[in-house]
């Protein structure tokens, strides 16, 4: 089944399009707050870098003070003072480099 046979097949079972594509959301409130769901893996999680491996590329928050408060499969959530915000598709494997 090719990709938009996929995805008309998921529309027809009212699956949501981000959940059906395995997309990885990011929500960001102001510079301070994030929350990224459907994600694989953490990569890196340190202070001034957490790097998160989704199902199409690499999420890295870059500032200070981050941390990871909470943490369940499905979502996380990103506090500290953010400075960058990048995504990188099509970079899914180890190791990171950036």
């Amino acid at each position: 089944m090719n990709v938009p046979n996929i995805r008309l097949y998921f529309t027809s079972l009212e699956v949501p399009g981000d959940l059906a594509m395995k997309e990885t959301i990011v929500t960001l409130t102001g510079r301070s707050h994030a929350i990224i769901c459907n994600y694989k893996s953490i990569l890196r999680y340190q202070q001034e870098e957490i790097i998160v491996l989704g199902f199409h590329g690499k999420i890295a928050i870059r500032g200070k003070r981050l941390m990871i408060p909470k943490y369940t499969p499905e979502e996380m959530q990103i506090e500290g003072m953010q400075t960058h915000n990048d995504f990188f598709p099509g970079q899914s494997l180890y190791p990171v480099s950036l």
